[in-house]
């Protein structure tokens, strides 16, 4: 069908390919809801999107934020992209 949620999920997939986004992680769980984490690439800043099928359809959420620079998401951002933050064998 094209409006189920495999159909919806592909949408978004082929969007988010676009230049401009990043997919940071694409998930589906054991009740067939897809959770994509994707980034906008020019400002790093992140949005979630949740496509859960139900009895009535599909739902689709979509969720973003505009971290500042001193919010958590960032500095954990930033700590995971900095090299120096991995461990070194002796």
């Amino acid at each position: 069908s094209t409006s189920g949620p495999e159909f919806i999920s592909q949408y978004y997939r082929v969007q988010f390919s676009r230049p401009g986004w990043s997919i940071v992680s694409d998930l589906t769980d054991s009740t067939g809801a897809t959770a994509m984490h994707v980034d906008w690439t020019a400002t790093g800043q992140p949005m979630w999107v949740r496509i859960v099928p139900n009895d009535r359809g599909t739902r689709v959420e979509l969720t973003g934020a505009v971290p500042s620079r001193d919010s958590s998401y960032v500095r954990r951002s930033a700590a995971a992209k900095d090299s120096s933050n991995s461990l070194r064998p002796k």
